[in-house]
């Protein structure tokens, strides 16, 4: 009789190297819609409609600003 395969050791997550503020969520979409992603020297965020750029300090770079803003067109639902 074999003896069962033998399973890797498990490893954990390391735990978090920094805890930055972002963008505060708002009372009126739950549950809230988070994105983000995280490049070399930079952080972005996505909260429902609005968009945040970090460095990766914390430091904001510029302030929240609405996703229309930041694509430069209008939402959908505002064309004619």
């Amino acid at each position: 009789m074999s003896a069962a395969p033998r399973r890797p050791a498990r490893t954990l997550s390391p735990a978090p190297a920094e805890q930055l503020s972002s963008l505060g969520g708002r009372q009126d979409a739950t549950p809230p819609d988070t994105h983000g992603a995280v490049g070399p020297n930079h952080l972005m965020t996505v909260l429902n409609t609005q968009i945040l750029i970090q460095d990766k300090t914390g430091t904001v770079l510029s302030p929240a600003v609405s996703m229309d803003s930041f694509l430069g067109e209008p939402r959908q639902s505002e064309r004619i």
